[in-house]
């Protein structure tokens, strides 16, 4: 089950979705890769990657899953995961759900989706597999999926709990900052902040608030709350109880990128 936060501008190379995902049950994908981005925080539980037990996110790691690395997916147990899906540094950019969802009922029509592969059959009478998300991306884009060069071997996992929450220039504010990746410096980490301290938003910044109470702008926030800056300049996040947040920064594109995906 999925319940969407967040969403950018459809076509533009930065564009992402920030959601919850719960999964309860059996859940498994074949190895696989894509050409975007995710940033993946459990909330909840722990969920597998790889084949191998040590390829398990467990609850209070956050991941990064760049474009262009394969790897897999198996469900543990239950587990409800701050998933954020965005295009990557390449700026092939992330395509809609709704194109997602229009491009899958197109291909139903002429194969069958099952555990994350579509499968056709061509006049010839030849039988054929492809990735179930490549297969939608070529029918909506128009043209094959050239996956980016994967800048990492790996997906990279995160404890957050070893980090140290160090001090910043806004008083009251503390952070632990997990990384920042790629040409287009791709960030992600936490906040902390002492009640009626206030933090100055990055305008590329995505906020998922884990706990306390306070207002972005002149928006209330509470544990749950999601809010997405989106090139605004000027906000503040100013807490009323101790807050403990999620941060990420969307890659850095110029304002003139072109827009990639249609």
């Amino acid at each position: 089950m999925n319940k969407r936060l967040l969403r950018g501008r459809a076509g533009a190379p930065d564009n992402y979705e920030l959601s919850l995902v719960l999964m309860d049950g059996d859940y498994t994908t074949p190895r696989h890769k894509h050409n975007f981005d995710q940033v993946r925080y459990m909330v909840e539980g722990e969920f597998g990657y790889g084949r191998s037990k040590d390829e398990v996110q467990q609850q209070g790691t956050i991941g990064y899953f760049p474009e262009g690395v394969s790897y897999e997916q198996r469900a543990v147990r239950r587990s409800v995961t701050l998933l954020l899906q965005g295009g990557g540094a390449s700026g092939a950019g992330f395509m809609h759900y709704e194109q997602l969802e229009a491009g899958h009922a197109a291909l139903s029509k002429e194969g069958e989706f099952s555990g994350g592969v579509y499968t056709w059959t061509d006049k010839e009478g030849r039988k054929h597999n492809k990735d179930a998300y490549e297969a939608i991306w070529e029918k909506m884009a128009g043209r094959p999926l050239v996956y980016p060069r994967p800048r990492f071997r790996t997906p990279i996992i995160a404890d957050a709990s070893h980090y140290e929450w160090t001090p910043t220039v806004e008083p009251g504010v503390e952070a632990r900052r997990i990384g920042a990746f790629a040409e287009r410096a791709i960030e992600f980490g936490f906040l902390k902040l002492e009640p009626k301290a206030t933090h100055a938003c990055n305008p590329r910044a995505l906020y998922y608030v884990l706990s306390g109470t306070g207002v972005i702008g002149k928006e209330a926030y509470r544990a749950g709350s999601a809010a997405a800056m989106d090139g605004d300049k000027g906000l503040s996040l100013t807490a009323a109880t101790p807050t403990e947040l999620v941060y990420i920064l969307t890659p850095q594109f110029g304002e003139s990128a072109a827009m990639l995906v249609a």
